[in-house]
This record gives C-alpha cells, structure tokens and sequence, in this order.
C-alpha cells in the first residue's frame, strides 16, 4: 500500500494529490497452465467480496476511452498488456487496473513470463456507496462446465461478447458463470481476434446432462454467430 505522487495528477488547490493505493504484483517462475490475470482477479474479488462490493465490471485495457482515465492510471497503463488487461470499475467509479504485466516490462525487470499485476485507488474505494445485497439462493445441483473459442473482428468488443453469452445462461431456470480463458491476436495489423471463455452452468431442478449442456451452449453460439458474426472455432 503506497501514496503515489504523480506529475499532472493534482487537487483543486494544485497540490499532488495523495491517493492511497493497494498494488500487488503476483508471479511464479514454475510452469503453469493457468493465466498471470485470473490469479490476480482471483485475490482482487477476494478483497472486494470481503468489503461488500459487487457489481463490478472488468473492461479490456484496448478497448477503454482513455479520456475516462485519470492521470495516475494513464501513468501506470503502459506497464501492463493491453490485451490481457482490464480496467476495474463499480458504476462510473473507476477503481484501477489489473492484469498481466506487458513483455518489455518484464524483460527489463527479469520478471518471469507469469507475471499479472493490480492497482487499485483505495480513495475510489471508500467513495462507493455499500448497500446490502439481497441474498441470492444458488442451484445445488452440480455444476457442467464447457469453454467456447470465439473468432471476431476487432471492432467487436470483448465486453459485448461477455454480456450475451452472460444473458443466455442466467435465467429461471439456469444459473452460469463466464470466464476469459484467453484473447489472442496473430499480430498487431491482424483483422481478427480469438477469445476463449469457459461457461460453468447449473441448473436449479436437476443435474445438465449432455444434451442439455449441448442445447444450452448452441443458443449462446447461434446468438454469437447472428449479432457479432462470430465463428466458432
């Protein structure tokens, strides 16, 4: 925990504004098959959950108007990459930054290739208005998991994606969780890019089996395929 002091970030007195921050940088030098970010979202929803606040949103780091960033964010961005990265916001607050730290920053710093990062504003933190939730009851029949490979233009934005395969597995019926697996692009002039999520649904009356899991995953497909021009790969 630290009080950054920033050039350009000031109060309305022109003094630096002191803002205290939670930053983290996780890493490993072992092999690992899992994401630098997620380990990193995992420890950030833990601090967050704690505290009572949900609803929070994850935006790709590409695909956020900087106009909407403060100077300290602007400061800090370009540490990590752009496409395995996210701006963390509750409502229009926007809280900071996590994810994997970019490849120059870790070859000037010797960091391993496992390496993600987070900077959270604590200020930001305490200005969010905290209401009790209302208790939510959750399926307890087991849950069926399945990841879907979804190739897109870049124009389409990732959050949009999230959002309709997050509508069609919430209903009176199911209840689904969506993960970012991976983005993944061939290179920066490439017209297209991947992104992979894992879906982990339950149902509230009965165990999924197969073909349940298969007509479920074929709506979210069909929608992907007609709004976004989506191909499954």
């Amino acid at each position: 925990m630290n009080i950054p002091h920033i050039q350009g970030y000031e109060d309305e007195n022109k003094l630096p504004k002191e803002d205290w921050h939670l930053s983290s940088v996780i890493t490993s030098i072992e092999k690992r098959s899992d994401s630098a970010y997620y380990i990193a979202k995992r420890y950030l929803e833990k601090i967050l959950s704690t505290l009572n606040i949900q609803d929070i949103e994850y935006t790709l780091l590409s695909e956020f108007s900087e106009e909407n960033l403060s100077e300290e964010i602007k400061n800090s961005m370009y540490m990590f990459d752009r496409n395995t990265s996210a701006i963390v916001t509750a409502g229009d607050i926007v809280l900071g930054i996590i994810g994997e730290i970019d490849n120059k920053v870790k070859g000037n710093f010797k960091l391993p290739k496992y390496t993600a990062g987070l900077d959270i504003n604590i200020n930001a933190l305490n200005s969010i208005d905290i209401k009790n939730n209302k208790y939510t009851a959750m399926p307890k029949y087991p849950e069926s998991r399945v990841d879907l490979c979804v190739e897109v233009n870049n124009d389409i934005q990732y959050k949009a994606l999230y959002d309709s395969i997050y509508k069609d597995i919430n209903n009176d019926d199911i209840n689904g969780k969506v993960t970012c697996l991976d983005i993944y692009k061939e290179s920066e002039k490439a017209d297209t890019k991947r992104i992979t999520f894992s879906l982990a649904i339950r149902n509230f009356e009965k165990t999924l089996n197969d073909k349940d899991i298969k007509s479920i995953t074929q709506k979210v497909i069909k929608r992907l395929e007609s709004n976004f021009q989506a191909k499954i790969i």
